[in-house]
């Protein structure tokens, strides 16, 4: 009897996960009233390595890079902010 009820309970919760749906959007911050969606910040990061690339190579450009990277987030809040 625990084993069908145990059974039981284990598909009900597989097929509630299933039937979750899918993550249209990650929010990587929230300013106020807007959001800042993973797709925005990766947008960002591509432009800001495209930028970089045009004027650096090589370790110059990972290292330049990886230190804006870091920052990126909190520019992109304070633009919110400032808008």
């Amino acid at each position: 009897m625990r084993k069908i009820l145990f059974s039981f309970l284990f598909f009900l919760f597989t097929s509630g996960l299933a039937m979750a749906g899918q993550v249209v959007e990650e929010i990587v911050a929230r300013v106020g009233n807007e959001i800042i969606t993973k797709s925005e910040y990766d947008k960002e990061a591509q432009r800001l390595y495209e930028d970089f690339s045009s004027r650096l190579k090589g370790d110059d450009l990972e290292k330049q890079y990886q230190e804006s990277k870091k920052n990126l987030l909190t520019l992109m809040v304070n633009q919110k902010l400032l808008e």
